[in-house]
């Protein structure tokens, strides 16, 4: 129906609108904005589980930028729920709420927590992907997430073995340039 499209459309102006404002960070702003969306798709909650499943993930994400972690671990525990309804207990699409989770855990200080959500989300990621040189780049960001716990705890040697192998995954997938590299080696560096 011609209500529901612009139901859809407004939901959609509101969640793009929300991943621009992430970029730019704008974050606060982004979390308004996705809220505004998912209120949109929540009431036609059946017909748009994966849309609101993605937008939990965003909101989690915004959250752990805002330091708002239970606001966020509920996000995101709530698009575990979906995905696993949708997808499977053991299916690639909960590897990124669990890496948003571990990072909020992370953020609060719970080392076992954040340790646990990071590697389930690499059990994930590895089953997608296949192991082996270069690490793809999603299993390079489960293990920088779990590379970050080891640092808090202190086991800097183990931590800046695992992002010397994300510092190579990077520089061969993006460039020794990229941004992204640039972030790894900021990683690795901050170790020493």
């Amino acid at each position: 129906s011609l209500r529901r499209q612009q139901h859809q459309r407004y939901a959609a102006a509101y969640l793009n609108s929300a991943f621009v404002l992430k970029q730019l960070g704008a974050y606060q702003e982004a979390k308004e904005a996705a809220d505004k969306g998912l209120a949109i798709l929540m009431k036609k909650y059946t017909m748009h589980k994966r849309e609101i499943a993605e937008t939990l993930d965003l909101l989690g994400e915004l959250c752990q930028n805002l330091e708002l972690t239970e606001e966020g671990k509920a996000d995101v525990s709530r698009s575990i729920e979906l995905k696993t309804a949708l997808y499977g207990p053991n299916a690639i699409q909960l590897a990124v709420p669990m890496n948003i989770r571990g990072a909020l855990q992370l953020q609060q200080g719970h080392l076992d927590k954040a340790r646990s959500d990071f590697l389930r989300a690499l059990t994930y990621t590895v089953k997608y992907h296949s192991a082996g040189k270069p690490v793809h780049p999603q299993i390079a960001v489960c293990l920088s997430n779990l590379a970050g716990v080891l640092q808090k705890e202190g086991k800097l040697d183990e931590c800046r073995q695992i992002y010397t192998e994300v510092v190579e995954s990077m520089s061969q997938e993006f460039g020794r340039t990229s941004p992204v590299t640039a972030q790894a080696l900021c990683d690795l560096g901050a170790t020493y």
